[in-house]
């Protein structure tokens, strides 16, 4: 999981720069009932080891604001989209086009096989 983002110019492409080398997968962006970032993001990499990787980037500057990285389990990225879903619109990167759901999450949320969740 990923907070603190800037609200309006952080999107994707920012994201898995930021990451590189690593292999970013999915990238799920929190949104507020007015479909707003709310700087909120779930990052998911090719494999676990490269999420925990990612931890390395904890307290980086995206846009002179501090960014904090933190471990998530996969079942808490379903229910917080779950539970969210149901008063907020998501997004989905539109260049990230091979993203399926994550099972018993709505669509337009992340998933690949055994892969790491910030």
């Amino acid at each position: 999981r990923m907070r603190g983002l800037p609200f309006s110019s952080c999107n994707e492409h920012e994201i898995k720069q930021l990451f590189n080398p690593l292999k970013v997968v999915g990238i799920f962006f929190m949104k507020d009932s007015q479909s707003r970032n709310t700087g909120e993001v779930y990052v998911e990499f090719e494999h676990s080891d490269m999420a925990q990787q990612a931890l390395a980037w904890n307290r980086e500057l995206i846009d002179d604001r501090y960014i904090e990285i933190a471990s998530i389990a996969k079942e808490e990225v379903k229910q917080m989209i779950k539970k969210s879903s149901s008063t907020t619109n998501h997004s989905r990167p539109s260049s990230y086009p091979q993203y399926g759901t994550i099972q018993g999450a709505p669509q337009g949320t992340i998933q690949s096989g055994g892969g790491g969740y910030y």
